[in-house]
Order: structure tokens, then sequence, then C-alpha cells
């Protein structure tokens, strides 16, 4: 099974080569998309394996939905509900997090719609440059899981 800097350089490499593709074809790249893109590239290349409560992507997501969580009630402690788009999203994320505990390796979050639906929102929020990187990143690590003969 590849290791995740093996995922981690692939979803980098990927998003790249799809930035490349979108270039080569005159698609509008600015630079600030450019960083985006490969940011995310970074994280969405080792997301399919959140569902290990050992690997660095569970770490890391530990950390931003208990950061969320926490900004979120301190926002209804001393300001009231947010808008219902906040709301949503917190619930979203409070219902991926749970799923994360709870689902067997390989399962859910090693799907291709998975990794469409993850990229929904960064599509939405950051545009469709980094979107696409996203999904590249995603996708990539579901291919590098496949190919290997070990994994």
């Amino acid at each position: 099974m590849p290791g995740y800097k093996t995922h981690f350089v692939g979803g980098i490499l990927t998003a790249a080569l799809v930035l490349g593709v979108l270039y080569y074809f005159n698609w509008e790249l600015p630079l600030s998309s450019i960083s985006f893109a490969l940011l995310s590239a970074c994280i969405y290349g080792l997301l399919p394996d959140v569902d290990i409560r050992t690997s660095k992507i569970f770490l890391l997501w530990s950390i931003i939905v208990t950061g969320s969580m926490l900004i979120f009630t301190l926002r209804v402690a001393f300001k009231g509900l947010p808008e219902t788009q906040i709301i949503i999203a917190m619930a979203g994320l409070a219902a991926l997090y749970f799923l994360s505990l709870f689902a067997r390796h390989r399962g859910f979050f090693h799907k291709y719609t998975t990794g469409m639906i993850f990229a929904i929102p960064v599509w939405l929020y950051f545009g469709m440059t980094v979107g696409i990187a996203a999904l590249s990143a995603y996708w990539s690590h579901l291919i590098l899981d496949k190919v290997r003969p070990d994994g």
C-alpha cells in the first residue's frame, strides 16, 4: 500500500499536470488559484485515508473539526446562531467526522463519487480551477492504491 508521502507527492504532481493541461488550452490561471490549487492538492491527495485513525490526514482532520466546532460554539455563545449555511456546513463537517470514525478502510472514502462530493465545496468557494485540482489529487490517491501491486 502506498504511504502518505507517495500520496502527497502523487496528489501534487497530478494537480500540477492537470493545471498544465488547463494552461495549455488557454484556461485562465491566476497565481492565487494556482497556489490554492496546489495547497488543496496536498490535502486532497491524502484525504481518502481519513478513515485510518493513525494516518497524518486523520490527525489534521481531527484538528480542523475540533477547531471549527470550538469556533462555532464560541460564535453561538457570544453572538447567537449564525447564518443557515454555516449551520449546515458545521453539521455536515460533524457528520463526516463521525463517519470517518466508524468507516472501514477502503470503504466510503475510497470512492470516486466521494471525491466529487468533497471537491464541490472547494469548487464553489475557491473556484473551478481549485476544485479540479482537488478532485484530481483525490482521484490520484485512489488510482495509486489500485495500480500498486500491494495496494
